[in-house]
């Protein structure tokens, strides 16, 4: 019985501990990757903007579901997936170079915001710069990105994309 307690109370104090450091974590996450494509700003930066065609071009994305417009176009937006939904709002766009956008997933333990730059490279490419600020809510999230990585697949996946003309 008191090696029972003991077990016990070793366990409680590995899930407390476990705890304390991830509450101490950082809560927000910044990734940046860049890629070349061909075209020019103004194709490319239509295509970003145009969120009511995601679903063209973006692989995994089922559909896109207005919710709010604008006269830029969808203010807005759920981005469905096959586990998840996840709500889009665009913050600010800076025409032509760079454009604001947070994701929240409809279980809102983190929310992610993206902002995508252009810059030209002549003769007739375009550099991408997406960068993407994680903001995660519960310590559990905070740790198990500190073990298992903080890659954005959705980043990674709409660069890709894009740069394949989907």
């Amino acid at each position: 019985m008191k090696v029972l307690g003991i077990l016990i109370v070793l366990v409680v104090a590995l899930i407390g501990g476990t705890w304390f450091y991830a509450k101490k974590l950082p809560s927000e996450i910044l990734q940046t990757q860049t890629i070349r494509i061909q075209g020019d700003i103004p194709t490319t930066w239509n295509k970003i903007i145009d969120a009511k065609n995601y679903s063209s071009w973006r692989n995994g994305m089922r559909a896109v579901m207005p919710v709010l417009e604008d006269s830029l176009g969808l203010k807005k937006w759920k981005e469905v997936y096959a586990r998840n939904v996840i709500l889009a709002t665009r913050i600010s766009t800076y025409i032509p170079d760079s454009l604001m956008i947070e994701f929240i997933p409809e279980e809102r333990n983190f929310s992610t915001t993206w902002i995508w730059k252009l810059e030209p490279i002549p003769p007739d490419s375009v550099s991408i710069t997406l960068i993407s600020k994680r903001t995660l809510g519960a310590p559990l999230f905070r740790l198990s990105s500190k073990i298992f990585g903080t890659q954005d697949e959705l980043q990674e996946r709409a660069l890709k994309d894009l740069a394949s003309g989907h």
